[in-house]
C-alpha cells in the first residue's frame, strides 16, 4: 500500500495540461475562496464545517477494487447539535463516493471546498489501473462540482508523498513533496492550478503547520523549508544545506551551508532544527529555534578545526540541549519556544532559559505507561494538556502547563484515560484529532472493520463534576461515572 505522510493537511488540487499533468474536465466549480471562519479544525479524520461534522467512515484497503459505493473510506457528513453530540436518529450523508485518506492521508476545508485524496483510477498503455498513485481532488460544497486535481508521478507501493496547503495573499497554494523522486513542487489554485516551482534533489521538507495563516505578518509558518546535498567543494561531504521559501516562489535563500541539519518541524512561528556536529563516537546533536521572516539573511556556518561548527548565537537557541527525541512537540510559552518530548515513560518538558548556556527542564513525569504517539496539544479551562496514545494503546491526557519544578513537585499530574476503546494504529489509519472537546480516532470493532471512533475530552465524572448541585441528571453512581467505550462515528451500516 502506498505511503503518505502528511505535515498537517490535506491535499489537492487541478492541474492544466500544458503542465503535462492529468487534465480537469471543465466544471462550473466557481471561484476559490480562502475563507477558514466556518471551519474549527483541519487536517486529519474529521472537520467541521457550517455545524456539521465532516468524516472518512473508517479505512479499507488501497487494493485497486475501491473506486467506489463503498460505505467504509468514503466521505460522510453529519449535524452537530448545539452541545457537539451526534443525535440517535441523525441522518447520515455520503459527500465523497469513492475510497479517501488512505495512508495517512486527511480532509481539509479551504472556504467552500473540501480537499481530499484518493488512489489514482488511471489507466497504462497495458490496461493496468495506477492505483498506486495519489489523485488530489476537491469539492465545492456550495453547488457539488467537483474537479480533478494533481497526480502524483510514480505508481509504486512504496512511493511516498508528503503535502500540505498554505492560505496566503488571499490564494491558496498546494505543496507536494514527492519523497521517492526527491522533488518538491508549489502551484496556486484558482479555477485551475499553475506551478510556482519545481525543486529537484531534495532531502527532506518542512512544511507549516497551520496552512500558513499566521497572525504574524511573516515568520516561518509563512515558509516551506528544504535541505539538499552539500555542494561538491563542501570542507565536509557529509553535510548539507537548507533553504527557506514562499509557497509562491518568492524569497528562496539559503539559510545554513556546511552543517548536519535536520528538520523538526515548524512550530510557534520558528524553524526548529538539529544539528549534528563533531566526529563518531563524539559526535553531538543540539535542537534549535530559528527565526525566519523574509529579510532573514545568515552567513553560513563552515567546518573547521576537528569537524567543529561556528555557532552564532544570535541565530541558534537551545531547545534540547543534548539531543532530539522521537516523540516531540514544541509549544510557545511566555515569547519562547518549548519542548515535550516522551523519553520512553518519562514525560520532559523544557524550555531555553537565555541566562543558561543549557536548556532549563521546567519538569518531568514518570508515566504507568509509555507515549506511543503524540496526538497534540489541547487547551481547556485555561489548562494545557497532552493528548496522546500510551502503550496499551489507550487515548490518554495529561496536563502540561506547570510553571516550574517546584508546582510539579506540590501536585504531580495524573494521566487520564479517556476511553476503554483501544486505539489502532495499522497503515491506513489517519491522523487522530482534537476537535470542540472530542478526540477522534481509529480503532477495530468486532469484526475487525477499522472505523472512525470519538471520545469526550473530559471524562464522565468531569462532566458529572461541572454540573450544578440541583442539576437533576448530576450522580453519585460510580456506574455512570466510569470511563466507557468510545462511540463510532458512522460505522460500516450507515
Amino acid at each position: 500500500m502506498k505511503k503518505i505522510f502528511i505535515s498537517i493537511f490535506s491535499i489537492c488540487l487541478c492541474v492544466v495540461c500544458a503542465l503535462g499533468f492529468i487534465g480537469c474536465k471543465s466544471q462550473d466549480y466557481g471561484a476559490t475562496t480562502t475563507d477558514l471562519t466556518k471551519v474549527t479544525a483541519n487536517g486529519g479524520a474529521a472537520t467541521v464545517y457550517d455545524g456539521s461534522l465532516y468524516f472518512v467512515n473508517g479505512t479499507l484497503e488501497n487494493n485497486g477494487g475501491n473506486s467506489g459505493g463503498k460505505t467504509l473510506g468514503s466521505i460522510y457528513k453529519v449535524a452537530l447539535q448545539d452541545d457537539g453530540t451526534i443525535a440517535e436518529d441523525a441522518a447520515y450523508t455520503k459527500v465523497v463516493d469513492s475510497l479517501v485518506g488512505y495512508d495517512k492521508g486527511s480532509i481539509t476545508i479551504i472556504g467552500n471546498s473540501l480537499y481530499y485524496a484518493m488512489p489514482g483510477n488511471g489507466k497504462n498503455s497495458k490496461g493496468e489501473t495506477l492505483y498506486n498513485k495519489v489523485k488530489f481532488m476537491r469539492k465545492n460544497l456550495d453547488n457539488g462540482a467537483v474537479q480533478e486535481l494533481y497526480t502524483t508521478s510514480k505508481n509504486e507501493e512504496s512511493a511516498e508523498v508528503d503535502y500540505a496547503y498554505y492560505v496566503a495573499n488571499e490564494k491558496v497554494y498546494l505543496v507536494v513533496y514527492e519523497k521517492t523522486d526527491k522533488t518538491l513542487k508549489s502551484f496556486t489554485i484558482d479555477n485551475g492550478a499553475s506551478q510556482n516551482f519545481v525543486k529537484t534533489d531534495v532531502q527532506s521538507v518542512a512544511f507549516a503547520s497551520n496552512l500558513g495563516d499566521s497572525e504574524q505578518l511573516d515568520g516561518a509558518e509563512k515558509y516551506i523549508f528544504y535541505t539538499m546535498n552539500c555542494t561538491s567543494d563542501a570542507v565536509d561531504t557529509s553535510t548539507n544545506r537548507l533553504f527557506r521559501i514562499a509557497p509562491s516562489g518568492e524569497y528562496d535563500t539559503l539559510l545554513i551551508d556546511d552543517v548536519s541539519v535536520s528538520l523538526e518541524g515548524v512550530y510557534a512561528n520558528k524553524l526548529i532544527v538539529s544539528v549534528e556536529y563533531g566526529t563518531s563516537p563524539n559526535n553531538v546533536t543540539e535542537v534549535y529555534a530559528l527565526s525566519v521572516d523574509k529579510n532573514t539573511t545568515y552567513e553560513t556556518y563552515t567546518l573547521s578545526n576537528g569537524n567543529s561548527k561556528n555557532v552564532n548565537p544570535e541565530v541558534l537557541k537551545y531547545v534540547i540541549s543534548n539531543k532530539s527525541y522521537d516523540k516531540t512537540l514544541y509549544l510557545e510559552k511566555d515569547g519562547k519556544i518549548a519542548t515535550l518530548f516522551a523519553d520512553n515513560s518519562t514525560l520532559r518538558y523544557e524550555y531555553y532559559d537565555e541566562n543558561s548556556t543549557n536548556a532549563a527542564v521546567s519538569y518531568y513525569i514518570t508515566l504507568s505507561s509509555a507515549v506511543k504517539t503524540m496526538i497534540g496539544t489541547y487547551e481547556y479551562d485555561s489548562h494545557l494538556y497532552l493528548v496522546y496514545i500510551d502503550n496499551n494503546s489507550s487515548v490518554c491526557k495529561i496536563r502540561v502547563d506547570f510553571a516550574d519544578q517546584v508546582d510539579v513537585n506540590s501536585v504531580k499530574p495524573q494521566s487520564t484515560t479517556l476511553s476503554k476503546t483501544t486505539a489502532t494504529e495499522t497503515t491506513g489509519n489517519m491522523l487522530p484529532k482534537v476537535i470542540n472537546d472530542y478526540i477522534y480516532f481509529f480503532g477495530k470493532d468486532s469484526d475487525s472493520n477499522v472505523l472512525l471512533y470519538r471520545t469526550n475530552f473530559l471524562t464522565p465524572k468531569e462532566i458529572n463534576d461541572a454540573k450544578a448541585d440541583d442539576d437533576p441528571t448530576k450522580t453519585d453512581d460510580a456506574t455512570e461515572l466510569a470511563i466507557k467505550e468510545a462511540t463510532v462515528v458512522g460505522g460500516k451500516n450507515i
